[in-house]
């Protein structure tokens, strides 16, 4: 990620920043106990089951503005940005059901979105220790799934500052449905915690613990219910450190040389 030279953007001062993924790792353990794992330096094929969305990221990115209070201006062509995504599966129906999956996920409606859920980028509406205020967002209009989390700054100090939260979805419809199994989302949970930058906006370390559960139907009429725990960790790391979902290197315009690395790693457990 570089923060290239300050720009403005409609009139109003901005920051530029240039996103650029590195190295992706992601893991997923099934209810059977087995785990499917990807590893961009590793893999180069089709990606394992279940690991489809972290394989189109490596050597992808794109560029955006942030105003001076952490929030987005402008993202420069991020259609085409999850168009790349796609293109790491081959020509047909699971390409096209992934770039749909992209869209509902990280849709052009709210692309600031995959900044807060990739890099961490929170931006604080507090001015003051002990406020809160609340984000609200829909995460797949056509099955209308929304959520909403509730966001309390806890510490402030000249270097950083602390943030908790927790959150809530509620959902109707279907979310997934083909001639095997039909998913019916029941909602789901999360918690987390980071403390963010002043200077920059982003986020030193966070730490976020998603539960959600899920009613399967098969095809011959059985339904389970299914649950499902994912834990995020993004944290800044030293630049000559390679690792992680995503590597930075920030350098500020008062700051050409200083760079830095975000490792971003997400773990899911299903039973």
């Amino acid at each position: 990620m570089e923060l290239a030279a300050g720009s403005r953007v409609a009139g109003l001062s901005a920051r530029q920043f240039h996103l650029r993924f590195q190295h992706c790792r992601q893991g997923v353990e099934f209810p059977d106990g087995t785990r499917d794992q990807f590893d961009s330096q590793e893999n180069s094929q089709t990606p394992l089951a279940g690991t489809v969305g972290c394989h189109g990221l490596a050597g992808n990115g794109f560029r955006f503005w942030l105003s001076t209070r952490g929030e987005l201006l402008a993202i420069d062509d991020f259609a085409g940005f999850l168009d790349r995504c796609s293109q790491a599966l081959p020509e047909g129906p699971a390409r096209r059901q992934f770039r749909q999956d992209l869209d509902e996920t990280w849709g052009s409606e709210n692309p600031s979105q995959v900044l807060s859920d990739l890099v961490g980028l929170i931006p604080i509406r507090a001015s003051e220790v002990g406020q809160r205020w609340v984000e609200s967002r829909t995460l797949a209009p056509i099955e209308r799934q929304q959520s909403a989390t509730e966001y309390a700054l806890v510490a402030s100090e000249p270097s950083h500052e602390s943030l908790e939260w927790s959150g809530r979805q509620t959902t109707r419809g279907t979310v997934q449905a083909d001639d095997r199994l039909r998913i019916r989302s029941l909602g789901g949970d999360w918690q987390g915690s980071a403390r963010i930058e002043t200077r920059s906006g982003f986020c030193l370390d966070l730490l976020e613990t998603q539960q959600s559960r899920m009613a399967v139907q098969t095809a011959s009429g059985r339904e389970f219910i299914q649950s499902r725990t994912t834990t995020l960790r993004i944290e800044r790391v030293p630049a000559t450190t390679d690792g992680g979902s995503s590597g930075t290197g920030l350098a500020a315009t008062d700051e050409p040389e200083r760079t830095r690395r975000i490792s971003r790693s997400t773990d899911q457990e299903t039973r």
